[in-house]
């Protein structure tokens, strides 16, 4: 089941642990995640990770 959707820098903030990301943010991914929920990105997410590794203002972890 899919718990929402989520903005690419939501989701990337969660995923590196960076401040920025709010409390009430923090919590709605923290809590997909333990009941086993999918939180999607839409499709423009992806390209927009791909963007920012070519521009070197991300890891190529963030792919993974």
């Amino acid at each position: 089941m899919i718990a929402g959707v989520a903005d690419t820098h939501a989701a990337l903030w969660y995923l590196f642990g960076d401040p920025r990301l709010s409390a009430s943010a923090k919590s709605a991914f923290d809590a997909a995640a333990n009941y086993r929920r999918k939180i999607v990105l839409s499709v423009i997410s992806q390209s927009e990770v791909v963007y920012l590794v070519e521009k070197n203002r991300l890891p190529t972890s963030a792919y993974g």
